[in-house]
């Protein structure tokens, strides 16, 4: 799951492939169901909702009588997720309606839940204000916790923000951009180079 982080995806599908090689034929439910989260958080990063779906179902599958955790949690945003990226509203709403709340903590990467609560919110006509503001505070508790994820909401509130013409403070790109040289993740670094560069901005 780093390298799908980090945005190297190539090098993501070669381990998530090695790792399933291993556990072939083995029974290991647990390490099932998250390479098959994982695979489909690759393939939805990688443009393939549809197979992502799959891969999403599959998962939950091997967990149909455990408690809701994070991992349930993650696999129903990420089929709401597949299903906003081929325009299907109610669909994603019907998975989203399914997901318990927001924990009291992040015990684990929430990026899939928060992406999702934001483009649902986006998508349902919740002021763009409001959704940047939730965005903003869970990066607040992220920031030292869950750093990629902390990494990759901030590039998403900018993205939305851009999106609407409200453009970022210069110190919070530049904290990010710093992150991102200083930690090199160039995956990332050239994202948010592309992302400011296609809406024109310069500081």
């Amino acid at each position: 799951v780093w390298y799908i982080d980090i945005g190297d995806y190539a090098a993501a599908g070669r381990a998530l492939t090695r790792a399933e090689e291993v556990l072939r034929g083995l029974p290991a439910p647990h390490l099932r169901r998250t390479l098959l989260g994982n695979r489909g958080q690759l393939l939805l990063e990688t443009g393939d909702p549809v197979s992502a779906r799959s891969q999403f179902q599959r998962s939950l599958t091997e967990m149909k009588t455990s408690p809701w955790g994070a991992h349930q949690r993650m696999a129903f945003a990420g089929i709401a997720l597949t299903h906003l990226h081929e325009g299907q509203l109610g669909e994603a709403r019907r998975v989203w309606e399914q997901l318990p709340a927001r924990p009291e903590s992040w015990t684990s990467d929430p990026f899939l839940w928060l992406a999702l609560e934001a483009r649902i919110g986006i998508a349902g006509g919740m002021p763009v204000g409001r959704v940047l503001e939730r965005l903003r505070e869970e990066e607040a508790e992220l920031h030292t916790t869950v750093a990629t994820a902390w990494m990759r909401l901030r590039t998403l509130r900018f993205e939305i923000g851009f999106r609407r013409d409200i453009r970022p403070d210069t110190k919070d790109v530049q904290e990010l951009r710093d992150f991102l040289e200083h930690r090199r993740i160039p995956y990332r670094l050239s994202e948010l180079t592309r992302l400011l560069g296609r809406f024109g901005w310069s500081g």
